[in-house]
């Protein structure tokens, strides 16, 4: 970020602040997200720079889940407007909000169609499934969730469906189960960063 912030390029900047803000939000750096999404607002609004402007936007639709009082008002809210929303719209939010996945999005990983998101889809299925109380059908999609996460290199996705699966095990009464998920999940995760 130093360096885009050097360079004095707008476009440049927003390039970086686009990675540099669904990161700290992927990894619940509020602290990083709050000051780089208006950053990165300000910036694509003031060089007229619409694409960034709209990714701005989606981010921000993020940090809102973090006004305690207002988001069950806030995901009621983006639900409502959720199926007029562009596919990589709804993908990216889903990523942040499980709340947000639709039975389109599902549909067009059927497809074959928006994959880069699949891990974080098929997870907010399985915590649909879960909520709904079909943990047959939530421990199914938590599976696929980190089998594709795993596919797909993704070990910050893997985590998080493992977790989510793991936290389901241990409701259900699976503690061992739920505990040597996690520890394989988290042994695969540090070789990785060794290998890295």
């Amino acid at each position: 970020m130093a360096r885009a912030e050097s360079i004095g390029n707008s476009v440049s900047l927003c390039s970086a602040l686009y990675g540099a803000c669904v990161v700290a939000l992927w990894a619940d750096d509020r602290e990083l997200a709050r000051r780089w999404v208006p950053l990165m607002m300000e910036e694509a609004q003031r060089k007229g720079l619409l694409g960034w402007l709209r990714y701005a936007e989606w981010f921000c639709q993020a940090l809102r889940l973090d006004n305690l009082p207002e988001r069950s008002r806030h995901i009621r809210e983006v639900s409502e407007r959720f199926a007029g929303y562009d596919a990589p719209r709804r993908e990216m939010l889903v990523t942040f909000c499980a709340d947000w996945v639709d039975d389109g999005m599902i549909a067009r990983l059927a497809r074959g169609e928006g994959l880069w998101s699949a891990a974080e889809v098929w997870r907010a299925a399985g915590w649909r499934s879960e909520r709904g109380g079909m943990t047959d059908e939530a421990e199914a999609f938590y599976l696929r969730a980190i089998d594709i996460a795993r596919q797909q290199g993704a070990m910050g996705w893997e985590l998080r469906a493992a977790q989510s699966l793991a936290n389901m095990w241990a409701i259900l009464g699976h503690e061992a189960r739920a505990e040597q998920l996690l520890d394989e999940t988290r042994a695969r995760a540090a070789l990785q960063r060794i290998a890295d």
